[in-house]
């Protein structure tokens, strides 16, 4: 049994005022120190919500659901700010003024309200994450009959084919990322086998650094990917895209060892 966030934040309060609790004592904001708090409350409702939906049906999970681990030691978490520690100023700009020279420039200046800062730690950096409301809003294009079925794959990642005549099919491909994450799997095997050999922990900075790179490339692909399929629908006038959804496909591919190993590790 765990304390919800309300008796967690009451009980540290309680330590803070005896003196034998340095949370509350060693952040500049309580409302710092209260959004660390939700996260770890919410991790716990999240598992424990998952725990009892596996033992309704395993079958929607892919395995037991864990209980969230502590940080590991040296190593850091994420940081929530509230949107009344963090100041949207006038010129476009976030501060967090208990956070020495933190500022960072809104890529949308015309927003009016923030909700929440984060900060993330990957990788020896800090990557921040503002989250907030824009006065623009999404039109969709209705449905007009002309269609964009994508079919995703290993060598050729996208193949886009459509029901209008004239229009030539494209291939997105997928050599490049697929030679990274041959170059990654080799590596790792590589890197982990050394740190298995000598005893060490796998959490090294060798191996973040290595997922980091990896993690990078495959997320610009699947960026530039999306954002390429996207102007092809709409300079040809597609208004609507198909693409099949397989749910745990890559958990059931049963291909040989090699090409399953490029299927999974390609974004899809």
């Amino acid at each position: 049994m765990w304390l919800s966030y309300n008796k967690l934040d009451a009980s540290l309060k309680q330590s803070k005022r005896q003196k034998d609790n340095m949370i509350y004592g060693s952040m500049k904001s309580v409302h710092l120190v209260q959004q660390q708090l939700k996260l770890v409350a919410r991790s716990m409702d999240s598992w424990n919500k998952a725990r009892k939906a596996y033992a309704k049906n395993p079958g929607k999970f892919t395995g037991r659901p864990k209980l969230p681990k502590y940080r590991t030691k040296g190593g850091l978490s994420t940081i929530i700010v509230d949107n009344q520690t963090a100041k949207l100023r006038k010129n476009g700009y976030v501060e967090i003024p208990c956070m020495d020279k933190f500022k960072i420039k809104l890529a949308h200046p015309e927003t009016t309200a923030i909700q929440e800062v984060r900060i993330v730690p990957q990788n020896r950096r800090f990557i921040v994450e503002v989250v907030y409301k824009t006065n623009q809003t999404v039109q969709y294009n209705p449905d007009n009959g002309r269609y964009l079925g994508i079919d995703p794959g290993v060598n050729n990642a996208f193949t886009l084919v459509t029901n209008v005549p004239g229009i030539t099919p494209v291939i997105v491909n997928g050599k490049p990322i697929k030679a990274i994450n041959q170059f990654y799997n080799k590596q790792r095997a590589r890197l982990t086998s050394i740190h298995d050999l000598l005893g060490q922990n796998r959490s090294s900075r060798r191996l973040t650094s290595l997922d980091f790179f990896r993690n990078q490339k495959m997320n610009r692909f699947a960026h530039e990917a999306s954002k390429r399929i996207v102007d092809f629908a709409l300079s040809h006038g597609l208004n609507t895209i198909i693409i099949g959804k397989n749910k745990r496909q890559k958990q059931r591919s049963r291909m040989s060892k090699q090409n399953n190993q490029n299927f999974i590790g390609i974004p899809h």
